[in-house]
């Protein structure tokens, strides 16, 4: 899944939630909002969305199923809080607080910009690709042609001549272990959790992704509490918004607390400083609140932070994949060069 169409699938649904928010405080009638948004001059998509919305529940779903299917993301989110039967008003006020939440992660996204992710993924796959052919076709050929004129490899090359010749009689087997490694990764809770509580110790990384995590919860409780919505609720909705299943578990390990501040005070992967000032101020929520101006300089430094750190990685990426294609490369070429001791 690719982050880039996942951006743009929280940008159409912060649309349509406008809209669809829109016409339902005027007509107070499900239905009739889903109606006229079909009718109104806007975008063809956002028309044939409400369209698929008043199928699904003419079909008996709710309306949390049919947001669910615009962005995965918020499927469990959606469908826990927009569950069949619920007044109008509430289904406003459900309504609002997926909103603000979509546009609290719409914001927290800068940190990492879609189009550097897929640009990234787009030099992966060609780093793939050209290795790829290298090991499986190219190299292959250039071996049998040393043997037929019985080269004496110098070590680089025999190494890299070994290699190959292992992966290619192993292929197959190479990638059942490795669908089977991505298999027991994503359907073992245990193993993933394990491997996120790794990931999290990575050195400057780690540290740097718990703050990112923490400043998504604390703007999540926030949207929450302005809402009036259930500490509960509140939980549920941060928990699913995580990513790494070690700090869900984390999270999810407070869900004895009965209010707002005691789930920030002890939120394990919070800065101190936060949860002192949340400590402190009764109205820690509001906009102008201490913690929430800390908050905010906070969510500044991290996206600096970001922003250098992922230009490095980047260039960490594109030096590293040079380096493994040269090699090989020199490795293939090396005997052509010492051609006085291949003749």
């Amino acid at each position: 899944m690719f982050d880039f169409h996942a951006k743009v699938d929280l940008l159409f649904l912060d649309e349509l939630l406008d809209e669809l928010l829109y016409h339902l405080e005027q007509t107070q009638n499900l239905g009739s909002a889903l109606q006229q948004l079909q009718e109104d001059d806007i975008d063809p998509r956002l028309q044939k969305q409400a369209r698929k919305t008043q199928q699904l529940l003419a079909e008996g779903s709710s309306l949390g199923v049919a947001i669910g299917q615009i962005s995965g993301r918020y499927r469990q989110i959606a469908e826990k809080l927009l569950t069949p039967g619920l007044s109008v008003a509430d289904t406003v006020q459900c309504l609002k607080l997926l909103r603000a939440v979509n546009r609290q992660e719409i914001d927290s996204n800068r940190w990492l910009p879609a189009l550097f992710k897929l640009s990234g993924l787009i030099y992966l796959f060609v780093l793939i690709t050209v290795l790829a052919i290298i090991v499986l076709f190219v190299m292959p050929g250039f071996a049998e042609i040393y043997a037929s004129v019985g080269a004496d490899l110098p070590n680089m090359t025999r190494l890299v001549m070994q290699l190959s010749e292992l992966i290619v009689s192993h292929f197959f087997i190479g990638c059942v272990i490795v669908i089977a490694v991505l298999a027991v990764y994503f359907r073992s809770g245990f193993v993933r959790r394990r491997i996120d509580k790794m990931a999290l110790s990575v050195p400057s990384l780690g540290n740097h992704y718990k703050s990112i995590s923490a400043n998504k919860v604390f703007l999540f409780l926030q949207a929450a509490q302005k809402q009036n919505q259930p500490v509960a609720v509140a939980l549920e909705m941060a928990v699913y918004s995580l990513k790494n299943r070690y700090l869900r578990g984390q999270l999810y390990a407070l869900s004895g607390c009965e209010s707002y501040k005691e789930l920030l005070a002890q939120l394990p992967f919070a800065p101190s400083r936060l949860k002192r000032l949340v400590r402190r101020d009764k109205d820690w929520h509001k906009t102008s609140s201490p913690a929430s101006e800390y908050m905010a300089q906070w969510s500044d430094h991290l996206s600096s932070k970001s922003t250098i750190l992922y230009s490095r990685l980047d260039l960490v990426m594109k030096l590293l994949g040079f380096t493994i294609v040269s090699i090989f490369i020199v490795a293939i070429y090396l005997p052509i060069i010492r051609l006085g001791e291949v003749v």
